[in-house]
């Protein structure tokens, strides 16, 4: 889950129209698509260390120590995603309209469950039938496990935002934000070495990053941004040490400590948004711009299309190159490709969604009008009243039974028909 000029969010981040920061002015915030196209392409790496079963190798190596900056690195995707969506969305109010954002994300995702289902059958071979389709809607299985915590927080946003707008003040805000900090991501560092922290909201780990969001889009205009950069690569590297010292001469230890939750991306996702939101980019050529506006509005589809690539490439791979620690040298092969090619599902997808969304939004407006139309008649005719008051004028005031009374007229007591039942409509409605 929608894009103009505007600052646009889509989730992989943020499936509805958020408003645009007051100090961008109308001109599209170019720096939000190019942190979303960051976030999205450290995904893919994140999956290649899975596939090329970079967690069964022992941590003594070389490679495998830079294979470990990397990894460090990508994980910051999730966390960076959901800062996003603290940002854009931190102005959004409760309403019927705002709820409406869900219809987008549930459509692509009904669409790529379509695509998964087809795959399933024709390329994996799989047996699969509607009964299996419909339980696989609910199943947190190809990649979709992040679109029920996106949903999950998306019905919980107004309501932060109402939290947070009840700050007075930014000394308010900042004791919000540290209270987040400190209850959800602190116990991941601490409990880490056997401290007895309490972590029962570590699982809440979004609300944290959204108010951090929140916070860097309403306090982030005076420091500069090479302070944030330099604290980018400082917490790049020593989350990277620190994790080869953790699993050295062992497998690679996925821990509490760097895993999305974990203060290791806390950290390095907030200083690289930070900084990658103060670049100048006014003078980024025009088709540049596009090109990150484009990939930017397909990467929530591209992210769940890359299951589809995974499930194609990756098996062939590791035929050709079964030596485990050969295939860390193809990151710059296999990564570029997967993206790609999930990014042109997302773009056949995003067309079928486009094209499906038209057709079903006219047959709504025009069921509404067949609606509007027959209650409008309903109305009409039962407001027709018989006419049983005509005037009666005998011929011969001397006839037997003939009446001297005169009877009322229609328009004596207020009564105009019409044989159009709709002037009778209008008619009313310009008297009130």
């Amino acid at each position: 889950m929608l894009n103009s000029d505007s600052v646009s969010d889509t989730a992989a981040s943020s499936l509805c129209e958020p408003e645009t920061p007051k100090h961008y002015s109308q001109r599209r915030f170019v720096n939000i698509d190019l942190i979303r196209c960051l976030a999205f392409f450290l995904l893919p790496s994140i999956h290649f260390f899975m596939y090329t079963e970079f967690y069964e190798q022992t941590m003594n190596t070389p490679l495998m120590y830079f294979m470990t900056g990397i990894r460090t690195l990508s994980m910051i995707c999730i966390p960076l995603f959901i800062i996003i969506t603290g940002y854009l969305m931190s102005k959004k109010e409760f309403g019927k309209g705002y709820f409406k954002g869900l219809i987008r994300i549930l459509w692509i995702f009904f669409i790529y469950k379509i695509f998964v289902c087809l795959f399933s059958k024709f390329y994996l071979h799989n047996s699969t039938n509607v009964i299996d389709f419909i339980k696989n809607l609910s199943r947190n299985t190809e990649y979709t496990w992040y679109i029920g915590i996106y949903i999950w927080l998306y019905m919980l946003i107004p309501f932060l935002n109402i939290i947070y707008k009840k700050m007075n003040g930014k000394r308010e805000k900042q004791g919000l934000l540290l209270a987040s900090i400190g209850l959800i991501i602190l116990p991941t560092f601490c409990n880490y070495y056997q401290a007895s922290f309490p972590d029962i909201f570590s699982q809440f780990y979004p609300i944290a990053y959204y108010f951090i969001g929140a916070y860097i889009r309403e306090y982030n205009n005076k420091d500069k941004k090479w302070k944030y950069f330099t604290l980018f690569l400082i917490s790049l590297i020593a989350s990277t040490i620190l994790n080869i010292l953790v699993s050295y001469n062992n497998k690679f230890s996925w821990n509490i400590m760097n895993d999305w939750r974990g203060f290791e991306n806390a950290a390095m996702g907030t200083f690289l948004f930070i900084f990658l939101c103060k670049l100048d980019l006014s003078r980024i050529p025009k088709k540049a711009e596009y090109v990150l506006k484009k990939i930017a509005e397909l990467s929530f589809g591209a992210y769940l299309c890359s299951w589809i690539a995974d499930s194609i490439f990756y098996p062939k791979f590791k035929e050709l190159v079964p030596d485990i620690p050969e295939r860390m040298k193809y990151y710059l092969i296999m990564v570029p490709l997967i993206i790609v090619t999930s990014l042109i599902l997302s773009a056949i997808a995003n067309i079928i969604y486009k094209l499906t969304y038209k057709c079903s939004t006219a047959a709504c407006v025009r069921s509404k009008e067949v609606f509007y139309n027959i209650r409008q008649n309903k109305s009409s005719a039962a407001n027709e009243i018989p006419d049983v008051f005509s005037s009666y004028e005998p011929s011969n005031g001397n006839d037997p039974g003939s009446s001297t009374e005169t009877i009322a007229s229609d328009n004596d007591i207020g009564i105009s028909y019409s044989d159009n039942p709709a002037e009778k409509i209008n008619a009313d409605n310009e008297a009130n």
